[in-house]
């Protein structure tokens, strides 16, 4: 049993807010031990790099391969010349651009390619994805006001 005093004190130390207890997951320690973790349970490698683009750009990135890896750092095109990165700041409107563009199909088409498909943790989850075609997201600041949108695009029948 816990005497009195010790449970008066538990109650008045103060807690942590939100942001203190995610800010712990942020760090750069945590960060690396989360990633190695992840990693250890994918059956590929995955490959991070820390370099630079051609264009002199910093980049750290993560691939499924060297391949990927080299192309990420050296990209034949850009997303923000594309069709997909056009259409999505159109969806997003109000002059925000995309900061997010998620095709659900090709996370679904890599979960199943890995064998996750059947993972009994994502099963109920799948029926759900497989409804959605595209996750587009932005934010832009206007007189000191943040807005952030996210615009879901639901997959046609068939």
């Amino acid at each position: 049993m816990t005497s009195p005093e010790a449970a008066s004190s538990r109650d008045s130390a103060p807690r942590a807010s939100f942001r203190d207890s995610l800010a712990v997951y942020l760090q750069r320690r945590v960060l690396i031990v989360m990633l190695l973790g992840f990693s250890s349970g994918l059956p590929l490698a995955l490959y991070v790099a820390n370099g630079r683009a051609s264009s002199g750009q910093t980049k750290f990135v993560l691939g499924l391969g060297e391949a990927s890896v080299a192309e990420a750092l050296n990209p034949s095109s850009t997303l923000a010349g594309s069709s997909t990165s056009s259409t999505a700041a159109a969806t997003l409107g109000e002059g925000i651009q995309p900061s997010v563009i998620f095709q659900v199909p090709t996370l679904l088409g890599l979960l199943e390619g890995v064998g996750l498909g059947e993972d009994p943790t994502l099963a109920p989850v799948l029926p759900l994805l497989r409804g959605v075609s595209t996750i587009t997201a932005g934010g832009r600041t206007s007189g000191g006001i943040e807005r952030f949108k996210v615009v879901l695009g639901l997959a046609g029948a068939g």
